[in-house]
C-alpha cells in the first residue's frame, strides 16, 4: 500500500524488476545493438552539438582508469564530459559514499588534464529526480568552478551556434583556435557575456576575430 501511494518509488520498482539487468523486459547488449562511438561522434558534429562523455561513478571496470578512458574518447572526437555530481555524493552508506565521492575526484582531474568541460545534472529520466542539482553540498565545493566554466561554456557554445553559425565545432572556430584550452575559453568567456536575452546579430560577428567577436557581445549584451 505504501509503494503504492508514492508513484516515483513504484515506478521506479517496476522500472527495476523489468527493465533493468535481470529484469524480464532487459536485452543484453550486443556489438550490433548500439551504433559505433566514431559514428555517433561525427552526427553529433554534423548537428553543430558537442560529443560528450557520460561517465556513471567510477565503480565499474570500465570507467577504473579515467585518464585512459576520457583520452580515448578525446582521441576519437569527445570535446566535454558529463556527470551527475548527485549520485556521487548524496549516498546514505558512508563507504560507499567515501568511494564515489574518490571517483568524482578521479573523474574531474581527469577532465581538467585534458580539457574537457563538464556538463553536470540529473538528465531527469525519472519522477523524483531534481530539477536542479544541490551545488551547496560540502563534497561538491572543489568542483564549483569546474562546474560554472563547464555550464558557461555550454552555453557559449550554444549562443553563437544558433545565431551565427560559429559553435565550438564551426569551420569558423577550426581557422581561429589552434588549442583546446583557448578555444574553450572563449566560448566560457562568450557564456558569460550573452544573456539568453540578448539580441545577437550573427552577421556582425562571423567576419570577426575571437577578441573582435568578445567586443561585439560586450556590447550587445
Amino acid at each position: 500500500a505504501a509503494l503504492l501511494a508514492d508513484p516515483p518509488a513504484l515506478h521506479e520498482k517496476m522500472r527495476a524488476k523489468l527493465m533493468k539487468f535481470g529484469g524480464v523486459g532487459y536485452v543484453a547488449p550486443t556489438a550490433e545493438t548500439f551504433p559505433d562511438i566514431r559514428t555517433v561522434i561525427e552526427m553529433t558534429k554534423g548537428m553543430d552539438a558537442l560529443p560528450t562523455m557520460t561517465w556513471l561513478d567510477g565503480t565499474n571496470p570500465g570507467e577504473s582508469d579515467m585518464g585512459a578512458l576520457l583520452g580515448l574518447a578525446e582521441s576519437m572526437g569527445a570535446v566535454a564530459l558529463n556527470i551527475i555530481p548527485d549520485r556521487n555524493w548524496n549516498i546514505k552508506d558512508p563507504q560507499d559514499k567515501r568511494i564515489k565521492v574518490e571517483n568524482l575526484d578521479k573523474a574531474v582531474r581527469a577532465a581538467r588534464s585534458l580539457n574537457m568541460p563538464l556538463c553536470v545534472g540529473t538528465e531527469l529520466n525519472k519522477l523524483g529526480l531534481p530539477f536542479v542539482d544541490d551545488f551547496s553540498a560540502t563534497e561538491l565545493q572543489p568542483y564549483l568552478q569546474d562546474f560554472a566554466d563547464g555550464a558557461y561554456f555550454f552555453w557559449g557554445h550554444t549562443a553563437l551556434a544558433v545565431k551565427a553559425g560559429m559553435g565550438f565545432a564551426s569551420d569558423w572556430a577550426e581557422a581561429h583556435f589552434s588549442n583546446r584550452a583557448d578555444k574553450n575559453a572563449f566560448y566560457a568567456k562568450v557564456g558569460r557575456l550573452v544573456s539568453p536575452k540578448a539580441c545577437i546579430d550573427g552577421s556582425t560577428l562571423r567576419d570577426a576575430t575571437p577578441d573582435q567577436a568578445l567586443r561585439i557581445l560586450e556590447k550587445s549584451a
